[in-house]
């Protein structure tokens, strides 16, 4: 293992325990990022796609996510943020809540 993936390996775990017990994540959680963030990258595809009707009146069109060569049941997700981190961080494990707010 070369140095900086064991200064990422100490970088992760320094922040973990600097955490309270109570905002840390699951010892689970926390092993699987350090593994998942020295051993390999995350693959995270974005496909574009189209369609037209046969007679050409209608369009539509869209983008599938794949987390590691894994695709997304949603098919919104490739256009809605909350759907994409929500699906990501899932698969990766973490128990996931998000606040969205609208500011106009």
């Amino acid at each position: 293992m070369n140095q900086d993936k064991l200064e990422t390996i100490q970088i992760l775990t320094d922040a973990f325990l600097s955490l309270s017990e109570d905002d840390r994540p699951s010892t689970k959680v926390f092993a699987h990022s350090i593994l998942k963030s020295v051993l390999e990258p995350l693959k995270i595809s974005l496909k574009h796609w189209d369609h037209v009707c046969a007679d050409g009146c209608c369009y539509t069109d869209g983008v599938e996510l794949y987390l590691n060569d894994k695709k997304c049941d949603n098919q919104e997700a490739g256009r809605d943020v909350q759907d994409a981190l929500e699906f990501v961080l899932t698969e990766l494990g973490y128990e996931v809540e998000i606040d969205e707010n609208f500011i106009f």
